[in-house]
């Protein structure tokens, strides 16, 4: 082989080695970077959209959308009529203000300086502050009116004053729990004190005593007679029952007193006179006290004592009042007035002999007033309450706060204040 024709094999050699050199390593460098990936059987594949998934929210026209701004937002709303009535700092107590009814009725009632108070409106006033709620008091003259405007008054309204809790007016109103424990009691004039000769002689209790002598006198008369019937020559009895019981009554009603005619002078009459003798001395002596005694009290209390005293008799009470029903009974002469003071002032004119009322009011005014005088015990018990409409939410909160009260010494206070005595009556 010639050098030329080596020369060309081996150009040709070197050539086709650089051309596989290039060839191969292009073909080895595209294996090594990564190819983009391609979409196989088992390759995931993107996730379609299924018919029970849950596909995006759209908005729908019953979702209220955000608020756009109001040209009156930053004005505050008027508060409405309706609402203020129903509204309640706590269950029962309505947001409003309260209107208490009231009357003047001291001491339970005053008015100072143009100020409504008392027992009653500071009663009121710390049952108010516990309950959190303003209220104000509108003064009515008569206890009628009271009635009359809390009947006829919302739910906002109550009654306070010194109102007795009945059963006729249980129908027609609702009241809270007692408030005050009360009586009746009689006012007289003070100079009514004088000596009934006449009327404690002829007395009930004076002819009780009397019936109660003669029973006992007739025990020694039947026996003297027994004794000394027709046998005693010193004491002539008649042997019959009759007459000879009456001469033995004769006689020793005359021994009592000392002045026997005719002695016994049989043995056992004579025992017996003597015995009777010192008996009857002693009963003397007791019906003498007895009828002092009475004669004395009598003219320290005067003829009207109690209330079977004032048949006959004219008595003043209030209009309306559990007084007047109750006087009603007693077969007196009713006198009716619309208040108390116009009550005390008809006594005190002479034109009543009587006034029949509630017995705190007559102990305040008897303390200040020189010329009157209470007659007797209280009688005929009787509790003040608080009045509400019917059916009133108030009712229940408000009979919760009187116990409180009660418990925490609150009422305590307020009664010592009024009435001057260290515990309330039970």
């Amino acid at each position: 082989m010639s050098s030329r024709t080596l020369t060309k094999a081996i150009l040709r050699l070197l050539v086709g080695s650089v051309i596989c050199t290039l060839f191969l390593g292009g073909e080895t460098s595209a294996q090594n970077v990564p190819k983009p990936a391609k979409s196989a059987q088992n390759a995931p594949k993107p996730a379609t959209p299924v018919q029970n998934a849950p596909k995006a929210a759209t908005p729908r026209e019953d979702v209220p959308k955000p608020a756009a701004p109001r040209e009156d937002v930053s004005k505050p709303a008027a508060p409405r009529e309706d609402v203020l009535k129903t509204a309640t700092l706590r269950e029962g107590v309505p947001a409003a203000e309260i209107t208490v009814a009231t009357r003047m009725i001291e001491p339970f009632i005053v008015s100072e300086g143009g100020e409504v108070t008392g027992f009653s409106a500071d009663l009121w006033r710390a049952i108010a502050a516990e309950l959190g709620i303003k209220s104000r008091f509108t003064v009515y003259n008569t206890l009628p009116e009271l009635l009359g405007a809390v009947g006829k008054g919302g739910p906002d309204q109550v009654g306070i004053a010194a109102i007795s809790i009945t059963a006729e007016r249980q129908r027609v109103f609702d009241f809270s729990q007692p408030m005050f424990r009360s009586g009746l009691a009689i006012m007289v004039p003070e100079n009514t004190q004088s000596l009934d000769i006449a009327g404690t002689v002829f007395s009930t209790q004076t002819l009780k005593a009397v019936g109660i002598f003669l029973l006992i006198l007739l025990i020694p008369a039947h026996l003297i007679w027994f004794l000394a019937r027709g046998r005693d020559e010193g004491l002539p009895i008649s042997e019959r029952y009759v007459p000879g019981i009456f001469d033995a009554i004769f006689w020793c009603a005359e021994s009592m007193g000392g002045a026997a005619q005719a002695q016994p002078t049989r043995v056992f009459a004579r025992i017996a006179a003597v015995i009777w003798v010192y008996a009857g001395l002693i009963f003397v002596t007791y019906f003498t006290a007895y009828a002092t005694t009475t004669l004395t009290m009598q003219s320290m209390r005067g003829d009207i004592n109690d209330p079977k005293d004032l048949a006959g008799k004219r008595v003043a009470v209030v209009k309306g009042s559990t007084s007047a029903r109750y006087a009603t009974g007693l077969r007196a002469r009713i006198v009716n007035v619309p208040d108390f003071k116009t009550a005390a002032s008809t006594m005190l004119a002479g034109e009543a002999d009587a006034v029949i009322y509630d017995q705190p009011v007559m102990l305040y005014y008897v303390k200040n007033e020189p010329r009157a005088r209470l007659a007797g015990a209280a009688f005929h018990a009787e509790n003040y309450g608080i009045i509400f409409p019917l059916g009133s939410a108030l009712r229940r909160p408000v009979n919760e706060t009187l116990l409180t009260l009660v418990e925490n010494g609150t009422y305590a206070s307020l009664y010592k204040k009024w009435f001057g005595d260290d515990e309330p009556p039970h």
